[in-house]
């Protein structure tokens, strides 16, 4: 409905000729302005020629400056189109027609409205429609048309409300003059059904929109791109109604149309397929939208609009994709593109340019960068005020994104203003059925708790919750959150059994958002995807816990049972599904995946690389990418290997004997304060023949972590009798575990660090490893695969020790030039000397194993090396003796620190852990060392590459080998991780630093046994048996503990 741009004129002016030579130029520069479009070049040979008899024909002159104006603003020349308008505006106050000023004041609205400052343009509109109506007439199709433009700035403006009445009575103008199948008529509804969109009203936009395309009206009307693009607003409804299913129908319909019509309007197939981008990334399918994203800016680049504000929204919107999946470095990235782009060739004064602000911004939020995200948040709502004004849904989702800052950084009142204004610029401007209106509703709930006001947070959940239920269904997320909120209230103002149900309902929605979405992922995206959810299952686990403690006799056994299970859901999700690929790969016979495999590897290897090298963040964003691009296709094609596994308490029943049990040790936060919060542990303990499960809570989480824990480490390094720890951390379970003899442990925070079989039981004289087998393990879930699994037949042993930590693979000759000790500190090590023990514990253990009949390769002095520890090729054995570390914290101010970049050390656990190798002092030494593959350390993240899918064992014989960073319900980020991924099926690891004979005495006790009877744990208990009779206190048989792989 865009007015021709000289039509008024013509109507309004005529051609006065006060020379003949200025008349006749005039009159054949006028024709050809109305027949095209001039170059800025012919504009300004009139100007440079005739400028001077302008205040004799200011008529003209108006008419000049104006389509001069329009010229410019179609090669984006914005300043000097507004120049050109006031030119305009002052001949129009000279010209003796006195009709033109008015007009040119419509000029100017027309200009800010082309230019995106709705609120100047709402100005100028309103201060020549009612002269205009007079001129023109308000039946008069052009006047029709001005009102029109008016009404769109008022939708700009999110003043949908004040716009609705006048596209009605616009809708009933074009009906009574043109009937209802008329282009005009079919666009207005189009408006009316975004209108009711916005202001949350969906279904009556569907009903404006259905009959528009089952009658195929566009079509009719010869109209087929507007025909094409229903099908993508009425998907668009359907997708923020919250119903992405029927949207992504829509969507692939309005693309198969497209084709079918064989329109060649490429950005509006961009268009299309953007939307349906948004659609995969709320159903949480990363990789359809990570590809629609992809797929809509190619389209753009094919059709040279990649300097577009289209292009720019398709950025941003795969920006905020990867914000969500926590790949900050990548979305920052493109969001800076974005707004290149919008500086560079469009408009910085729009409401676009500021919501990629706004998006910029919640990424520094989401990474920790509060200041700067509030530096960006803040220049977006500048931004909003000049061009939408401070009553816009987006100003208000602005102030929304502050107060979420505000929260974080603990300024709860400021946070509680803002978000209470942030709720009534939305109520006022798209009502309270929008979806923005129910979420800020939800997040208002936290300040109210964090401000101790449980009824104002209940009331905020409640309304939510009804309002989320009208208008999206009880399936939508945000109906899942208020409930799921409401839940986290009841139980904390103590209304357990209100809550039971809604913790029941909320914790089954997002099982199955795992169940249909997890798999498919690459194992970076399902880790971000993950960390979603986690705080719902803490959430629970905490809920349940305090219910026990505060009703000890009520029988609360279905959710201890659905705690168990969602335990046993959580660690098998990471660990498993990455084993699972690398073991399924290696079966394959199709060669092409065995390829992409070795490439996935490659680049890995290379990410790993940089890691090291310090490079620029943008390669290392490039590799991300690429690694979980190419991790996906493995996946989708490897085969149906990898679904999610839901394992219960019955099921493991069956899989145990008797005279065993197993126990679930999860830990949970309860925040106290600001900066204050209580541990609790819960251990469930689950027996053959016993229908219920037992819950034992440990209240004292806080204890267990610090002043007993200090306890329990000072006996070991001391090697003190500890008569406490029994009872601090394992009384409660040893007395329920009457005629159990074997117990399988999955273990979590404190108790990751601690070894039950060394503690010891005083008034009995003995210690747990007397009275039970205990068997630690990731999963319990993984008792099922492993009493059916195969054992490999082959006898192969692969013996790293004895490294030469000095060797210089560059420059063998050169010696070291910085001591040994100093590099030892960077490590949270005494001394990084060489371990003479470790030399002959090799050679012993190679011999033993010769002598069964095994195939050993022994690496001793240099050739224990990274380079060679990375080129096995899955033996039955793999046993390392060498040093190990694991670095909680990270003080050291080095922007090289381990031979890895400081910042990126600090944010990947997997590099704070790992085995030390040949030549790790002189490549320490080195802050420019170029060999990053055989630098002597070997981290838990290298270690995750290692083909180990058919070996049985790993022996870390060395110190800390079993610590890492808890990850919660994950397990540990560390070296037992890492081996259990790349595929070992057991794991022998140490907990503390071991003394060198004692390692060497129970490494070479364990091979003699098991060269003799092919069983791993037996042979484990044996060795510690006789560790434990020559070296009595635990701090030497208790130092290693055998993990079952995942």
């Amino acid at each position: 409905m865009k007015v021709q741009l000289f039509l008024i004129f013509f109507l309004c002016t005529g051609i006065y000729t006060k020379a003949q030579d200025f008349g006749k130029a005039w009159s054949d520069f006028s024709k050809k302005m109305e027949k095209e479009n001039l170059p800025i070049a012919v504009y300004e040979e009139f100007e440079k020629k005739y400028e001077k008899k302008f205040a004799d024909f200011a008529n003209e002159a108006t008419h000049f400056y104006s389509s001069y104006a329009y010229a410019l603003l179609n090669v984006k020349d914005q300043n000097s189109a507004l120049e050109a308008l006031k030119y305009s505006y002052h001949y129009s106050t000279q010209a003796n027609d006195t009709t033109l000023k008015h007009i040119v004041v419509y000029r100017f609205g027309d200009y800010y409205r082309l230019t995106g400052n709705y609120i100047e343009a709402e100005k100028y509109y309103l201060g020549s429609l009612s002269t205009l109506a007079v001129i023109l007439g308000e039946s008069n199709r052009e006047y029709s048309q001005i009102y029109f433009e008016y009404l769109q700035v008022l939708m700009f403006q999110g003043k949908y409300a004040e716009a609705k009445p006048g596209v009605e009575a616009l809708i009933y103008y074009y009906k009574t003059l043109d009937g209802e199948k008329s282009l005009e008529y079919a666009h207005l509804n189009n408006n009316l059904a975004d209108i009711y969109q916005y202001l949350g009203e969906y279904q009556k936009s569907i009903e404006i929109l259905k009959p528009l395309l089952e009658n195929k009206i566009f079509l009719e009307l010869k109209d087929t791109a507007a025909y094409i693009e229903s099908y993508s607003n009425l998907g668009d409804v359907y997708r923020e109604a919250g119903d992405c299913n029927s949207a992504i129908i829509l969507f692939k319909k309005a693309k198969e149309e497209f084709y079918t019509y064989r329109l060649n309007q490429l950005p509006i197939l961009g268009s299309i397929v953007n939307n349906m981008g948004l659609c995969y990334k709320m159903n949480g399918e990363i990789k359809e939208a990570e590809e629609s994203f992809d797929s809509a800016l190619l389209l753009y680049d094919k059709a040279n609009h990649n300097n577009t504000n289209d292009y720019c929204v398709t950025l941003n919107n795969k920006g905020d994709l990867y914000r969500e999946l926590g790949r900050y470095g990548y979305a920052s990235e493109i969001l800076l593109k974005s707004l290149t782009i919008r500086k560079t060739y469009l408009d910085t004064n729009s409401k676009v340019y500021a919501n990629t602000l706004n998006n910029l911004g919640l990424i520094y939020f989401d990474a920790g960068f509060y200041d700067e995200a509030l530096r960006r948040l803040n220049h977006a709502l500048l931004v909003y005020e000049r061009t939408v004004g401070t009553q816009h849904q987006f100003y208000g989702n602005c102030i929304n994104n502050i107060s979420s800052l505000n929260f974080v950084t603990g300024e709860y009142k400021l946070a509680k203003e803002n978000k209470i204004k942030a709720l009534a610029i939305t109520e006022n401007s798209v009502g309270k059925d929008h979806y923005r209106y129910i979420n800020f509703l939800i997040s208002l709930s936290s300040m109210h708790v964090r401000l101790a006001d449980y009824k104002l947070a209940e009331k905020s959940l409640m309304e939510a919750g009804q309002l989320a239920k009208k208008n999206f269904g009880l399936s939508h997320e945000l109906y899942v959150r208020a409930q799921f909120g409401l839940a986290e209230i009841l139980a904390t103002t103590g209304r357990f059994e209100e809550a039971t149900s809604l913790y029941n309902e909320s914790i089954q929605y997002y099982i199955k958002k795992i169940d249909t979405y997890f798999c498919a992922m690459s194992e970076e995206n399902q880790a971000h995807y993950l960390s979603l959810f986690e705080s719902v299952f803490q959430s629970y686990n905490l809920f349940v816990l305090n219910y026990k403690l505060s009703h000890p006799q009520k029988n609360i056994n279905a959710l201890i049972k659905q705690v168990l299970k969602n335990q046993l859901l959580i660690k098998s999700l990471l660990g498993k599904n990455a084993s699972g690929l690398q073991k399924q790969i290696s079966k394959s016979n199709n060669q092409e995946l065995k390829s992409v495999y070795d490439d996935w590897k490659i680049v890995k290897n290379q990410l790993i690389n940089l890691n090291k090298s310090g490079q620029n963040d943008s390669l290392e964003n490039e590799l991300v990418k690429k690694v979980s691009q190419m991790e996906t296709y493995l996946k989708q094609n490897v085969g149906a290997i990898f679904e999610v596994e839901h394992v219960d308490m019955e099921q493991l029943q069956k899989h145990l004997s008797k005279d065993e049990a197993l126990v679930e040790i999860f830990k949970t936060t309860e925040w106290v304060s600001d900066t204050t919060y209580q541990a609790k542990y819960g251990a469930i303990l689950i027996h053959k023949n016993k229908l219920q499960p037992e819950l034992f809570v440990f209240n004292n989480g806080n204890e267990l972590e610090n002043t007993k824990f200090q306890l329990y480490t000072q006996a070991i390094e001391n090697e003190l009798i500890d008569s406490l720890s029994y009872s601090v951390y394992f009384e409660k379970i040893d007395k329920n575990l009457k005629g159990i003899q074997k117990l399988y442990v999955s273990a979590d925070g404190v108790y990751q660090k601690i070894n039950l079989n060394g503690l010891f039981i005083a008034n009995q004289h003995k210690f747990i490893f007397d009275k039970y087998q205990v068997l630690s393990m990731p999963n319990l879930a993984g008792i099922i695969q492993n009493t059916s699994s195969l054992i490999s037949t082959h006898k192969s042993a692969q013996l790293f020790g004895y490294p030469d930590y000095e060797y210089n693979f560059n420059t063998p000759s050169v010696p070291t030039i910085e001591q040994p000790l100093a590099i030892a500190k960077r490590y949270g090590l005494t001394e990084l000397s060489k371990l003479p023990g470790t030399k002959i514990e090799v050679n012993e253990i190679g011999q033993i194993l010769q002598s069964a009949g095994w195939s050993v390769k022994s690496y001793l002095n240099e050739n224990a090396s990274e380079k060679n520890l990375r080129e096995i090729n899955s033996p039955r054995i793999l046993h390392i003796a060498t040093h190990g570390f694991y670095l909680k914290n990270i003080e050291s101010t080095d922007p090289f620190f381990l031979g890895f970049e400081r910042s990126r050390l600090k944010e990947n656990s997997y590099l704070r852990s790992g085995i030390i190798l040949a030549g790790a002092i002189p490549s320490s030494a080195d802050s420019v060392n170029s060999n990053t593959e055989n630098d002597g350390i070997l981290t838990a993240y290298d270690a995750l590459l290692l083909d180990l899918h058919e070996t049985e064992l790993v022996v870390l014989s060395a110190c800390q080998t079993g610590l890492g960073d808890n990850m919660g319900s994950q397990g540990v980020a560390g070296l037992q991780r890492s081996f259990a991924i790349a595929g070992a099926k057991n794991i022998i690891m140490s907990l503390w630093p071991v003394d060198d004979e004692a390692t060497k005495f129970l490494m070479t006790t364990f091979y003699q046994q098991f060269a003799k009877s092919n069983s791993i744990e037996n042979s484990f208990i044996v060795a510690q048996n006789a560790c434990k009779l020559k070296y009595p206190h635990p701090a030497y048989w208790a130092a290693f503990v055998l993990l079952k792989g995942l």
